[in-house]
């Protein structure tokens, strides 16, 4: 396992040096050439890019085989593109400026070193981003704050030509930024069931950013270092039981957990653990009795994601019966709360999704603490 973690070690630093919000030098930028559009395949992500021509790309998004609820999008360097395409909404690449609503959009902005003004100019309420930098600069007024509950269409308009959202706008919004000259792009990371797939998508971060090989680079480090410690941790535990895994907390008297079928089960399988809700068909969650919840944590050995929790009295405060479970009692509770902003922003949920990696090795430490001894946590904390 030494060179393994040697391998997570190096991977993260090389990694880490791409993320200083510093913008390059003019003649430094690189931005693909319209006459050497590279061909873009995706592995895991449910995302697909098929060149037009030497100009264009042809963007679907969607994982069903429904065509009516997928997608469409033309990315271009060129305005003229094919008639059949015409009726689609056009990003005109290379994208001069951006806007985004998720901190999750920023972990992606951040790997490839373009999270800066002037090219991006509209961020998430500070109060949900943990990078010191962004927060700093938003309150020197560089950004444009988009608060979730409505959104300044025409500021937007006077600011950014590309607007990045977790979700599909409502029609009236959308509509709007069109006529205003904007288009919304919906980045859908979070429907993704695998861990690698919800990083893939900096793929597409890579073109309208200009940087499709810095982009493709860093999926395929990322990968390997994940393929590699999955892959050890299997052969490791090929005749070792498996530890039993129950996650989250109570919330308005419901109890909800991932599906068997989420990016959080496969997270748990590939760490080695044994998810009891594993055959649970679905990708998101779902809400489970309390009672039914009550039965498995009397059997399960680590709880994960016990909600906002720090403590482990934190959980038995908001509910005393939590404390006769197993996990609780034997020390073995973990949750994703080691890197907190002062306002409560969370870097598992902004720069995690580019580093599925480090959060398994987290996980790992978690359920089999021997098998990565040197391993220090980052986005993961053992309760007290």
């Amino acid at each position: 396992m030494r060179r393994l973690f040697y391998l997570i070690a190096l991977c993260s630093f090389a990694l880490a040096c791409l993320w200083q919000c510093t913008m390059p030098e003019k003649e430094q930028q690189t931005h693909v050439s319209h006459n050497a559009l590279p061909e873009i395949e995706t592995q895991y992500a449910h995302f697909h890019l098929t060149k037009l021509n030497e100009d264009a790309y042809l963007l679907v998004l969607g994982n069903t085989s429904n065509d009516s609820t997928k997608l469409y999008y033309v990315l271009s360097y060129s305005s003229q593109i094919p008639e059949a395409y015409k009726g689609l909404p056009l990003i005109h690449l290379p994208v001069q400026n951006i806007g985004v609503r998720s901190t999750t959009h920023l972990g992606f902005l951040k790997a490839l070193n373009a999270a800066c003004p002037p090219f991006l100019k509209a961020i998430p309420d500070t109060t949900y981003i943990f990078d010191s930098s962004l927060r700093q600069m938003a309150a020197q007024g560089k950004f444009i704050i988009l608060q979730e509950e409505t959104l300044p269409l025409e500021t937007i308009a006077r600011h950014c030509r590309l607007l990045l959202v977790s979700s599909p706008l409502n029609a009236a919004e959308a509509e709007k930024l069109a006529r205003l000259g904007v288009v919304s792009l919906p980045i859908l990371e979070w429907m993704e069931t695998h861990p690698l797939a919800q990083t893939e998508w900096i793929k597409l971060f890579g073109i309208l950013t200009g940087k499709t090989q810095e982009a493709q680079r860093y999926f395929e480090h990322i990968t390997q270092a994940y393929i590699t410690l999955r892959d050890s941790v299997a052969q490791q535990l090929a005749r070792v039981p498996r530890p039993l895994v129950i996650t989250g907390l109570p919330f308005r008297g419901q109890w909800y957990v991932a599906g068997g079928q989420s990016f959080m089960a496969q997270f748990i399988q590939d760490a080695g653990g044994a998810y009891y809700w594993q055959k649970i068909p679905q990708t998101g969650s779902l809400p489970i009795a309390f009672e039914k919840v009550y039965e498995a944590g009397l059997k399960a050995d680590v709880w994960l994601h016990p909600g906002q929790a720090r403590s482990r009295q934190e959980i038995t405060n908001a509910d005393p019966r939590l404390q006769d479970f197993k996990s609780w009692q034997g020390g073995h509770v973990f949750n994703r709360t080691r890197r907190l902003s002062p306002t409560g922003g969370n870097d598992y949920w902004e720069q995690g999704v580019v580093e599925p990696h480090i959060i398994l090795a987290d996980m790992v430490k978690a359920l089999h603490p021997k098998l990565l001894p040197r391993h220090t946590w980052k986005y993961y904390e053992q309760l007290p």
